[in-house]
């Protein structure tokens, strides 16, 4: 019995040897196969980072743009509820602006040819011994039957010019007591500088009757002296 059980228990343990070995094997088969897995994880690791971040990296960017894009859209919808809230008041005042300076200039360019062409003395003489004030009462203007005298207590202070209705020189006889004489006769246009401003005074022969008419202007025509000068 001894002997028998002995051998059975040998046979057993030979049965056994091999299914060890084949486990032994099989695990040496498995650790080379587990090695090259490895490597090869090894690879797909380190490249998987990589294709990774640069989807991630597309993804910013395409990210940016969407965002950038946005902010552009709101930007200039703000400009176009600016414009349409404020734009017309603005180019509004911007035209009122213009306008109103396009009216000054004219004004000043009517001003100008107002002052040029305005008459402050228009007169007809009635008798042969008539005076009027000029512009104030330091100047006046006579007719003593054939003569126009340009007189005054200012006389003195006045630049003064004078010539023929057609442009002649003619002569002025001066009176220190009563100013410069001219004949009738001469309709005598004279230009002077008082206080200032210039004028002109036109006596005319109309109608069987002389007038006078005083203008004030910009610029004088003629060349002006001194009083004393004369």
């Amino acid at each position: 019995m001894g002997t028998k059980d002995t051998i059975k228990k040998t046979k057993n343990l030979k049965d056994v040897t091999p299914k060890i070995g084949s486990i032994t094997n099989s695990t040496v088969v498995i650790g080379d196969v587990s090695d090259s897995n490895l490597d090869n994880l090894q690879k797909v690791k380190n490249d998987v980072p990589k294709s990774y971040y640069s989807q991630s990296n597309n993804e910013k960017k395409k990210i940016f743009k969407l965002e950038l894009s946005h902010k552009i859209g709101l930007a200039s919808l703000t400009v176009a509820l600016l414009v349409l809230f404020f734009g017309n008041n603005l180019w509004e005042r911007i035209g009122k602006k213009a306008q109103a300076e396009r009216q000054g200039f004219i004004s000043n360019s009517e001003q100008k040819n107002e002052l040029k062409d305005s008459v402050i003395l228009d007169y007809e003489f009635k008798g042969y011994q008539e005076t009027k004030p000029l512009v104030d009462r330091g100047l006046l203007i006579k007719r003593h039957y054939n003569e126009f005298i340009l007189g005054g207590a200012n006389v003195d202070s006045i630049k003064v010019n004078f010539a023929s209705k057609h442009g002649e020189a003619i002569r002025a006889n001066k009176s220190h007591s009563e100013g410069l004489k001219f004949e009738t006769g001469e309709e005598p246009y004279i230009e002077i500088l008082y206080k200032g401003n210039f004028y002109s005074i036109e006596f005319l022969f109309e109608d069987f009757d002389y007038k006078v008419i005083v203008k004030r202007v910009i610029e004088p025509t003629l060349f002006l002296r001194d009083y004393d000068d004369i």
